[in-house]
């Protein structure tokens, strides 16, 4: 029997090895996971956001309108319009999530 034929390979994954595939799928899980998430809870934003203008709405004597359907800045505001009694528009910004549970009117 010779030595060599006794002698086992390494046939696992090197220590390096394994922290860079750790490493390459939280940095593209970061990337991914934020957005099937949020599209998994877009009917839940809307409902809320919807709620959240007709409430304002009722409380400050306007007609809600409608809402955009998206943050674009991440920022736990949504774009949503109502109306006033002079028919002129107000802009404002509708919360979604425990950050912000109301509107508020975007001065911009």
């Amino acid at each position: 029997m010779n030595r060599k034929d006794s002698k086992t390979e390494n046939a696992g994954l090197a220590v390096w090895q394994l922290l860079l595939i750790i490493v390459f799928s939280g940095i593209v899980s970061s990337f991914i996971l934020p957005q099937f998430i949020k599209r998994q809870n877009s009917p839940v934003i809307d409902k809320v956001v919807k709620e959240n203008l007709i409430l304002f709405s009722e409380k400050n004597g306007l007609t809600p309108i409608e809402c955009n359907s998206q943050d674009n800045n991440n920022d736990g505001w949504i774009q949503c319009r109502a109306e006033d009694n002079n028919k002129d528009i107000i802009n404002l910004q509708c919360g979604y999530d425990q950050r912000h549970s109301s509107c508020k009117i975007d001065k911009n």
